[in-house]
């Protein structure tokens, strides 16, 4: 289990810039070390929400499995601290985002990973 991270405007930039060349090769690995760098990361202000790495069967499993660690930790109604599902995203990038049988990536649009950026208005979450 993890603690929930957020990223700041560093890490969410770096994350956009990964995603902008995925978009173009599709093979680069995820930078996972974003994740836990303080340059890039920090913890959430929500308090102690944990999650783990999982597969997840569709999207409502996520949903639902996100929805308990926030209930889990007190948190009930919308969540949308800056840079939280941003790095959510990232944390479970071969879930969302998983590799092909070639092992190539295609994230989609932007605002599927980056819901709090100037894609918001777009945003699927």
């Amino acid at each position: 289990m993890a603690l929930l991270r957020r990223f700041n405007d560093a890490g969410v930039g770096e994350f956009a810039d990964y995603l902008r060349r995925l978009a173009k090769d599709g093979a680069e690995s995820p930078p996972t070390a974003l994740l836990d760098d303080p340059r890039y990361s920090q913890p959430s202000e929500l308090g102690t929400v944990h999650v783990a790495r999982r597969h997840f069967a569709d999207r409502g499993a996520f949903a639902r499995y996100i929805d308990e660690r926030f209930r889990e930790a007190g948190l009930v109604g919308t969540v949308d601290e800056p840079g939280l599902w941003e790095w959510l995203s990232l944390f479970y990038f071969n879930a969302v985002c998983p590799p092909d049988a070639q092992g190539r990536r295609r994230p989609g649009a932007m605002n599927r990973h980056l819901v709090n950026s100037a894609f918001a208005r777009r945003r699927n979450r």
